[in-house]
């Protein structure tokens, strides 16, 4: 417990002297030169291969003149040149909008039109369309393919290696980036070199370390996305971040064992997917001593068996990307009580305490702050809020006012002050003049032992549950399933709150980031619907 308490006293002492962001990549680099810093499916890189091909990309940017404050656009896979792309931005000052594989041509070429990027960092294999695109739009624009028949190897193999000696700032942009317009037109946001930061030293102010091994993290959430938050604790730390081939318990569980691994990222769904994998046998995961859970509400009945069968290393934590994490953690001894049992459902449904440093208020349609236990909008104040949404102040101003983000998600605190998050507003379901939150239902619906995954929605006027089933449940016929599952949710949610739709999958449309689709899941039954009345009219 001293020499925890002592390192961590460390690295505070350490990031008080960091200035910009690249501080801490340069400060890895600097004491874990030899080190293996990350394993993908390519290779095994050190922090000093990662160093140098990093800085080879900061030579390219001063030979082609792209310049501190300058944009560049990435779309590669998850792997070393990822790391290598942003860790050069970062040095130069270059502004990074990095894009994955579920971003459309459309998308990205819509993006350039409004930031004008001087360089495409690209995979042939995800950006088939684009190049020819961009190439007539930009004819000044830079190209260079990360493929295996590409020239990003033989580009970075003739420069040297050098640190940029551009002037940076805390107030600089490092990154626009861009969400996933799941719940409507994709918005590009601001951060900068201080937003991080600040995020970084929230997480080892409020994190319990520990110091006994070294941290082995395999993610399980993309790189362009959740899963860049481990970045720069896991290299701070000297630590080694683990990819795997795809974001699947598959192709992730003979990695755990492989390397070792003593920490992953998961989200909710892949979490479910662990825990329902018939393969997996508790030998193949006693490496790990946490598993990290975030981007979405997390069913509590099914952590409550995750617990039972895997033990309390369980992490919670809350952000976003307009507020980076922790806004509130749920840590690992807050999972189980004195006996390490579960604790109350009650608790494990929460997202955990707000943590020092971050002050959140939960507000009604009038903006006035609630008691605990009513549910309202929940609002933000934080050092890790982002600056804006590129060239849209109204709606910057909007979202951010009197110092707090608007987050448009809806929840409670408890008498506790545990946070709970319920649903994002367009997910509200008000049928009668009540107000039904999906999530509470959902919840219900997880503690009938069938049930894997569950969304609530409407669609028609009708309430409609959509399930995924249990492995062991899988050989079963559906209908005795639902008539099954009718049963019980008769006896355990409002009449109102019963759907009239019962739709049983084996698997639940994810996104590319591995979180459930509301928005597909009711497309798919509207035109579902509009093929069946078709059909009866002779269509």
């Amino acid at each position: 417990m001293i020499r925890d308490f002592f390192i961590k006293w460390i690295i505070s002492r350490v990031l008080k002297r960091f200035a910009h962001l690249r501080d801490v990549h340069r400060y890895a680099f600097k004491r874990y030169a030899d080190r293996v810093a990350l394993i993908t499916p390519t290779g095994i890189f050190t922090y000093r291969e990662i160093e140098q091909r990093a800085l080879a990309l900061v030579s390219l940017f001063v030979e082609k003149k792209i310049a501190r404050g300058d944009s560049i656009f990435a779309l590669v896979k998850d792997d070393h040149e990822q790391f290598e792309i942003k860790i050069a931005c970062t040095d130069a000052g270059v502004v990074l909008s990095a894009f994955h594989s579920a971003h459309s041509a459309e998308q990205i070429v819509e993006a350039a039109k409004s930031i004008m990027p001087k360089l495409l960092i690209y995979d042939q294999n995800i950006a088939k369309g684009l190049i020819q695109q961009l190439t007539v739009l930009f004819p000044q624009m830079l190209f260079i393919d990360v493929g295996e028949n590409g020239n990003y190897k033989r580009v970075l193999a003739k420069l040297k290696s050098a640190y940029s000696s551009n002037p940076v700032d805390q107030d600089m942009p490092v990154a626009l980036g861009f969400t996933s317009g799941t719940t409507g037109k994709p918005k590009t946001l601001i951060t900068t070199s201080k937003t991080n930061l600040a995020s970084l030293r929230l997480l080892i102010k409020n994190l319990k370390l520990s110091t006994q091994r070294r941290n082995i993290m395999l993610l399980g959430i993309p790189v362009i996305g959740a899963g860049s938050g481990v970045f720069l604790p896991m290299w701070l730390s000297g630590g080694c971040i683990v990819i795997p081939e795809n974001y699947s318990i598959e192709k992730m569980l003979p990695l755990i064992e492989e390397h070792s691994v003593t920490h992953s990222f998961m989200t909710p769904s892949l979490l479910i997917d662990l825990l329902d994998d018939p393969k997996r046998k508790l030998t193949d995961i006693r490496s790990l001593t946490t598993i990290i859970y975030g981007t979405a509400p997390m069913a509590a009945e099914k952590l409550k068996e995750c617990i039972l069968q895997m033990g309390a290393i369980f992490q919670q934590g809350y952000g976003m990307a307009e507020v980076l994490p922790p806004v509130s953690l749920l840590q690992k001894h807050q999972h189980v009580n004195n006996l390490g049992e579960p604790v109350d459902c009650k608790i494990l449904s929460s997202v955990g305490l707000v943590v020092d440093g971050v002050e959140v208020k939960i507000i009604n349609s009038g903006g006035t702050e609630i008691g605990s236990g009513e549910v309202g909008e929940i609002i933000i104040r934080s050092p890790t809020v982002f600056e804006g949404y590129w060239r849209q102040p109204e709606l910057s101003s909007k979202i951010i006012r009197s110092g707090f983000l608007h987050t448009g998600d809806y929840g409670f605190l408890d008498k506790n002050n545990y946070l709970h998050l319920l649903d994002r507003k367009a997910d509200i379901i008000v049928r009668n003049n009540q107000t039904i939150f999906p999530r509470m239902v959902e919840e219900i619906v997880h503690r009938c032992p069938v049930v894997k995954e569950a969304i609530l929605i409407e669609v028609n006027d009708n309430l409609v549950l959509n399930i995924s089933i249990r492995f062991c449940f899988r050989e079963h016929n559906k209908s005795e399933l639902v008539d099954m599952l009718r049963t019980y949710l008769a006896g355990e949610l409002e009449a109102s709150e019963v759907p009239e739709i019962i739709l049983i999958q084996n698997e639940l449309p994810r996104s590319f980031l591995g979180k459930l689709i509301r928005t597909q899941i009711r497309q798919s039954i509207l035109e579902s619907d509009k093929s069946t009345r078709e059909e009866s009219s002779g269509g």
